[in-house]
């Protein structure tokens, strides 16, 4: 191989194996329904730079009052969240219902489909989202009718 090809070789490992300069983790979005439900971003920790040398360590307030601040959205038995993020990816995700200040009832998700609450009520929703680069915390608030 001459020089000029593993060069590029080289520049290609490098683009794909850790060189990003984006400094917190994607946005998550949530639609149920065909219509976008308000998310925010709670705790994160995030890897960044050449080989993700960098790191930032987020700290927020809990869920129900990162959840106060967006609208609720209304939802009917048996729906289901749509969950993507901002860049594509597909990180592993966990969802809870948060209650009392700390994590209550996982809530299944499967092909980035959560299932909402079935019992008519008000529900703060917790999400974490795990990637090779870190973690992140969301959370969104929905109204489930019958």
């Amino acid at each position: 191989m001459n020089k000029i090809g593993f060069l590029l070789l080289c520049l290609l490992l490098l683009t794909m194996t850790g060189c990003s300069s984006e400094q917190e983790p994607p946005d998550a979005m949530v639609k149920v329904n065909h219509s976008q439900v308000e998310t925010g971003k709670g705790t994160y920790e995030w890897r960044y730079g050449f080989f993700y040398h960098n790191a930032v360590v987020a700290d927020a307030s809990s869920p129900s009052k990162i959840a106060k601040r967006m609208e609720t959205q209304p939802v009917t038995t048996g729906d289901k969240a749509i969950i993507s993020f901002s860049d594509q990816s597909h990180p592993k995700l966990t969802a809870h219902i948060w209650r009392n200040e700390k994590e209550g009832t996982e809530l299944p998700i499967r092909q980035n489909q959560l299932a909402l609450p079935r019992k008519a009520g008000s529900y703060v929703i917790l999400l974490h989202a795990k990637w090779v680069r870190g973690n992140s915390y969301y959370a969104f608030s929905v109204k489930v009718s019958n």
